[in-house]
């Protein structure tokens, strides 16, 4: 009876991987769940924020941001493996074999471990002499400095080692699990927050080790989800060799990749440090944090998104794979737009608001390029969706090297030459253009097929959407008294605008209807919420059809 309850769940797992498709529903249940995670996660993540940069300092807070950067210096490589063991997973998932997806988790958990051992050596060495040799810090600091690089090197470890779990999670599209976990931690961390508020000794130290504590419990809970929840998350002694070549070139080729993307991102902090010391460190850092809190609601729907897109293409269905992906990125890009926009205009209050009248000096204006440099980013990621589910990662490589070298040694000219502060901000927001705008499209163009067309689709209503914003955000931002108090009432009202801007002028036709068919669902008042919107369409139908016939 065991024996046959085992094979009839095996096929009815397989019959669900068999035939993948586009399920707005799930996208838009998973969109939710994470949207109100990143709302607790945003609220306490700003607050933990204001609390732990209060209490450790201009100096500490940059120094901590220094310690973070070597490590990714040389651990870069995670984010690379991550990306290549949720394409493995999510592909065998759409292609309908669980016992190959056994294979592989337990081949790329093997591969994990001891890339895990050589990252930790490679810390230990090279990074630690690098830390002790190379960066500008004072030498009362320079023990709580390689304590907290020392918990970092603990966590990254075992951060390492979890990546396979989390990209288990993901192709399951268990997006529930990460927001649960998500609110755990923020918890946690407000919890360290106040730790290091009151405490008397050295808050560096003590943030790191408490730091390090709280990955571990939260890297414990999901090993054990994951163990409980999916078959294949349970380790077996296999070691599958002919994956192993497939996966190291996948992986060899993002860790390549990143190699180039880290001497424009860590790179250039180190640089930013030696020749300007950790207040700037410190306020690159806030602009930096301020910018992920933002991008954290867009990558929540992207993340729902993803892996249907992924499991479509390799399919071979792909016309809806690339429906679903302009589709996701339209709806990255006005989700942006309306909280990028009025963080952009009003920075410099949000940053005291948030921070108080302590913060770094260049921050609010290192905030508004690194927002601007944000809006290109996401064109330059989006679009990697489809090279990443293609395997063709090896052209995006090339542009990469080429573009990285040229924008580091740049970087590395103003800075070390001209001593320009906003050196690295701003050259890396003309890179993100030159990758969105320029280069993702032609490398779509040659591997997937994507027409101009398409291409239109994706821009022409981006950059409608964006000048739209722009332009009721400096209106207001010129006619709204200003001053702290009028900040947070003149955001809402610029969002408000610009969401029914976006949503008359810009949004596609199935993204209103979707929204109607989701508002007409409220109870007394959906209906009628619905009416209203459909006369307004029709009032703005002239001025909406001469933009649509401009995006083709």
């Amino acid at each position: 009876m065991m024996t046959f309850d085992r094979k009839r769940i095996f096929c009815r797992r397989v019959a669900r991987f068999e035939k993948p498709k586009a399920d707005p529903k799930r996208v838009a249940k998973n969109t939710i769940v994470l949207y109100v995670r990143m709302l607790a996660v945003m609220a306490i993540g700003l607050f933990t924020g204001r609390v732990t940069f209060n209490a450790l300092g201009v100096t500490d807070y940059g120094l901590q941001s220094i310690a973070g950067g070597v490590i990714g210096m040389i651990t870069f490589m995670m984010g690379s493996l991550s990306g290549a063991s949720s394409r493995f997973i999510v592909v065998e998932m759409g292609r309908g074999s669980i016992g190959t997806l056994k294979r592989v988790f337990s081949t790329i958990f093997i591969v994990h471990l001891g890339l895990a051992c050589i990252f930790v050596i490679l810390l230990e060495t090279i990074g630690l002499a690098f830390l002790e040799t190379k960066l500008n810090i004072d030498p009362s600091r320079i023990f709580a400095v390689k304590w907290t690089y020392h918990c970092a090197v603990f966590t990254t470890f075992l951060g390492i080692t979890q990546v396979p779990y989390g990209a288990v999670i993901n192709a399951h599209e268990r997006m529930s699990a990460f927001a649960w976990m998500t609110i755990y931690d923020v918890v946690v961390k407000l919890g360290i927050a106040f730790a290091i508020k009151y405490y008397g000794g050295d808050k560096l130290i003590l943030l790191a080790t408490l730091g390090a504590v709280s990955s571990v419990t939260t890297m414990m809970i999901y090993r054990i989800y994951c163990i409980r929840n999916f078959t294949e998350a349970r380790f077996r002694r296999v070691f599958d060799t002919s994956l192993v070549k497939p996966i190291f070139s996948f992986a060899g080729i993002h860790i390549f990749t990143q190699t180039i993307i880290m001497l424009k991102s860590q790179g250039v902090l180190m640089i930013n440090q030696r020749y300007f010391g950790p207040a700037l460190v410190a306020a690159i850092s806030i602009g930096a944090v301020l910018n992920t809190h933002i991008q954290g609601f867009i990558g929540n729907f992207k993340a729902a998104a993803n892996p249907q897109i992924i499991k479509l293409f390799s399919a071979g269905r792909f016309v809806e794979s690339k429906r679903m992906l302009t589709e996701t990125l339209l709806f990255s890009v006005f989700l942006l737009l309306l909280l990028g926009v009025p963080a952009w205009f009003y920075s410099d209050e949000a940053l005291t608001i948030w921070l108080g009248p302590g913060r770094p000096e260049l921050s609010p204006i290192i905030a508004k390029i690194i927002l601007a440099g944000a809006f290109f980013s996401l064109f330059d990621s989006s679009l990697y969706t489809v090279l990443h589910a293609a395997g063709r990662i090896k052209e995006n490589m090339y542009f990469n090297v080429i573009g990285g070298i040229l924008t580091f040694g740049l970087v590395f000219y103003l800075v070390r030459w001209q001593h320009a502060p906003l050196a690295s901000v701003g050259v890396a927001a003309g890179y993100f253009i030159l990758l969105g705008c320029v280069f993702k499209p032609i490398l779509l163009h040659w591997i997937a097929d994507y027409t101009l067309r398409d291409f239109r689709r994706i821009f022409i209503p981006s950059f409608e959407a964006l000048a739209i914003c722009a332009s009721i955000g400096f209106a207001l931002h010129s006619i709204m008294p200003t001053g702290l108090f009028w900040a947070i009432p003149s955001c809402a009202v610029i969002g408000v605008l610009n969401a029914v801007a976006i949503y008359f002028l810009v949004a596609p036709d199935s993204m209103q209807q979707q929204f109607c068919r989701a508002l007409a669902k409220v109870p007394r008042y959906g209906i009628k919420a619905v009416r209203l919107l459909s006369t307004g369409n029709k009032l703005v139908y002239p001025l909406r059809s001469v933009l649509q016939r401009i995006a083709g």
